[in-house]
Parts: structure tokens; C-alpha cells; sequence
């Protein structure tokens, strides 16, 4: 019994569920068809007259009204990129910082760069969407326009798609919800309360979805680039700023000096040690090598010469004694070997 009464139960969860949904999608589709119901009513065949298309068009409201109905029902996104050259780009950016706010954008990147000495200012804005054009027209009075692109995405079919089915689990949701008080087991509480909270999850990420679309379509997007252009320098010019380099690097070549000068103190004092100690024990091991080569071996030494009394010098003579004459004194015959 138990098993036969659950089974009706699920017979009848699922019957009210596919009633909810027939008649959410019914409504939708007669919405649809109601919205096409006025574009039909206000075709003009092309042979009748003018006079007859503007008085039916005065009965029904107007052709006028329904190109900006449609517009309206139509939901695009926006997106483009933009790329102006700029004297100064800060003053550009100050400058479109204050127009987005008072179109009430916002924006979401900036970013500044420099390559090749161009300075360049980027930044992601978002514009709201009927004002898109105008804002396109504004960058012409902020500088040159170099570029533009803009594309256009129709997420009409997309968005009312979401919308549908919100609908649906929202009707659906407030079954389970009638289902789950009228529970009378355990088994049909928890099966209730399952498709209820799966149901919820899918409903809140159809919301979310729908907010990003909304955002989307009500904000358009724009990536702009401001940059500058190379200047000319006349020659004047050109001689002051050299020189005026040429002093900046000459007193950044002095700070570093200066920064350099203990590292430069200490390797001075290494390098001078180590030459001092290296300088040392070469002259030490000359002069070792000078003593070697200073003492013969014994061996090898000639024999002491020895002495000849002949070649003794002769003695003195005593103090008072006259000298001899020169033609007495005889020569001494040479030593012969």
C-alpha cells in the first residue's frame, strides 16, 4: 500500500509539473504572438496609397511607435576598441574620467605604459548603451582618432529564452512548495524537498545568467587606448636637452662613485694584501736560489794556491835608515813557474 500510495504521488508531482510548464510555455508563446499581432496589424501593402497608410497609421497609434517598440525589445551587446593620439595622455585620461561620469559609466581597467618614449594610457570602459554613440563622437574633440571598432551581438533569443525559464521553475517552485505542505509521509517529504532544491539551484543560476545579459546589453564596453606622438625638436632644443643628459649622467655616474667607493675601498685592501704576500715569498725564494748558486761543493773547488817565499814582499828597513839610490837598487828577476 505504502509502495502504490508513493507511486501515485510521483504520478501526481509529475502531471502538475508538466501542467505548470504547458501552461508557462502557453503564456509565453501568446506573448509572442500578441507582440507580433501590431507588426501585423500595421503592414501596408505596397500598392495602397500614402494617404491610406497614414490614416491607418493615426488609428493605431502610428508607424512611429513601433520601430522604437521593437528597438526596445531588441537586447545588444555592444562592444568595441578605440585608439586616440593624444598630446598628454594623463590629461586625456582626467578628461574621459569625467565625461563616463557624467554619462554615468564607470571605469574598470587603467593602465599606463612607455615604449620607444611613447607614452600610452589604457583603460576598459563601460558606457551605458544609448549613449555609446555619442561618446564615440566625443573622442573626436578629445584628440585623433586613429582607430575604432565596434561589433554588435543580438542576445534577444538568449534573454527571453532565460526569462522563460525563470518562469517555469519559479511556477514549478511554488508546486513543489504547495506539494511539500501537503506531504503526509517521509518518503514523499524528502522526494519533494530533492526536486525543490534542485529545482532552486538551476533557478538561481538562470538569475545570474540574466544579470550578466542585463548588465551586458545595458552597459556597452570599450577598450580605449590613448597615446602620445614623437615630437619635433628643433635644434635649440635638441643642444639643451643633450646637455642637460649629459649633466644627469655625469652626476648619476657620481652618486654611483660614490656608492662604489666603500666596496672599492675593500677590494683595494685585499687586492693590496695579497699582492704584498705574493710579492714576499717571491723575493724570499730568490734569494734562497742566490745562496744555492753562492757555495760551491768542496770537491769541485780548485786547490789553494801556495805561497813562494820568494814572493815575499821584502822587510822594511828600520826607521832612520837612509834610503839606497836608484841605480843600486837591482831588479828581481820574474818568478818562473
Amino acid at each position: 500500500m505504502k509502495k502504490t500510495a508513493y507511486s501515485r504521488f510521483l504520478a501526481a508531482c509529475t502531471g502538475l509539473l508538466l501542467l505548470v510548464g504547458c501552461a508557462s510555455g502557453g503564456g509565453s508563446q501568446s506573448t509572442a504572438d500578441h507582440g507580433e499581432a501590431p507588426a501585423a496589424e500595421h503592414a501596408v501593402p505596397a500598392d495602397t496609397n500614402r494617404s491610406a497608410a497614414l490614416g491607418e497609421a493615426a488609428t493605431d497609434g502610428g508607424l512611429e511607435n513601433t520601430a522604437p517598440q521593437a528597438r526596445q525589445e531588441q537586447k545588444l551587446i555592444q562592444t568595441g576598441s578605440a585608439r586616440v593620439r593624444v598630446d598628454d595622455p594623463e590629461a586625456g585620461l582626467a578628461a574621459v574620467r569625467t565625461k563616463i561620469q557624467e554619462l554615468g559609466g564607470r571605469l574598470d581597467n587603467i593602465g599606463t605604459s612607455t615604449t620607444d618614449g611613447r607614452v600610452s594610457a589604457t583603460m576598459t570602459l563601460r558606457v551605458p548603451s544609448d549613449k555609446f554613440d555619442g561618446f564615440l563622437q566625443y573622442l573626436d574633440d578629445l584628440g585623433k582618432v586613429e582607430s575604432t571598432n565596434v561589433s554588435v551581438s543580438d542576445v534577444t533569443l538568449e534573454y527571453r529564452d532565460t526569462e522563460a525559464r525563470i518562469k517555469t521553475l519559479e511556477a514549478s517552485i511554488a508546486g513543489l512548495r504547495e506539494l511539500l505542505q501537503k506531504s503526509a509521509s517521509v518518503e514523499e517529504l524528502l522526494a519533494v524537498e530533492t526536486q525543490l532544491t534542485s529545482h532552486q539551484s538551476e533557478l538561481d543560476g538562470l538569475k545570474a545568467q540574466l544579470r550578466v545579459l542585463e548588465d551586458q546589453v545595458s552597459m556597452s564596453t570599450l577598450d580605449l587606448e590613448l597615446r602620445t606622438s614623437f615630437a619635433y625638436e628643433s635644434p635649440d632644443d635638441s643642444f639643451s636637452s643633450a646637455f642637460r643628459e649629459g649633466w644627469q649622467n655625469l652626476v648619476n655616474f657620481a652618486k654611483g662613485l660614490v656608492r662604489m667607493l666603500p666596496l672599492l675601498l675593500v677590494w683595494t685592501l685585499v687586492l693590496g694584501a695579497v699582492y704584498w704576500l705574493a710579492r714576499r715569498l717571491v723575493r724570499r725564494y730568490q734569494h734562497r736560489q742566490a745562496a744555492a748558486a753562492g757555495t760551491p761543493d768542496a770537491a769541485s773547488a780548485p786547490p789553494a794556491r801556495q805561497s813562494d817565499p820568494d814572493d815575499a814582499l821584502p822587510a822594511a828597513p828600520p826607521a832612520g835608515t837612509p834610503l839606497a839610490p836608484l841605480d843600486q837598487v837591482t831588479a828581481r828577476p820574474p818568478a818562473t813557474d
